[in-house]
């Protein structure tokens, strides 16, 4: 009976419901001390989702990181922070019970006198 449940619950964690899907933007190397990033998210997707959105730079220390739940479709959030270390950083979006097409993502970086946005991916 117990290798049976164990059997189910691992199947029901690796059934699709829980996959995880990330969606990234590339990294953006800072221009001038203290640049603001903003990490943005769309769904596209036809249900709600809960989105992690983190702002990781490319040595891995997490930034800012928040969790945006039942993000409905044609919804998103935003997330911003001040870079103090000087560091080329990314946006991630991390959800559950889509692909990689029910969410866009880009990051914006901005000082003064200077402003870029890319596109994730």
């Amino acid at each position: 009976m117990k290798s049976l449940i164990a059997a189910l619950g691992f199947t029901l964690l690796a059934s699709p419901v829980f996959a995880r899907t990330t969606v990234s933007t590339p990294p953006i190397a800072p221009v001038g001390p203290a640049d603001v990033y903003n990490c943005t998210s769309l769904s596209t997707a036809t249900k709600p989702l809960t989105v992690l959105v983190s702002i990781t730079t490319v040595t891995g220390n997490v930034l800012a990181s928040q969790t945006f739940t039942a993000v409905l479709p044609g919804e998103g959030g935003q997330l911003g922070t001040i870079d103090t270390t000087f560091d080329t950083v990314y946006c991630s979006f991390e959800f559950s019970g889509g692909s990689s097409k029910s969410l866009r993502g880009a990051i914006e970086m901005f000082g003064p006198g200077h402003t870029f946005t890319l596109p994730g991916s």
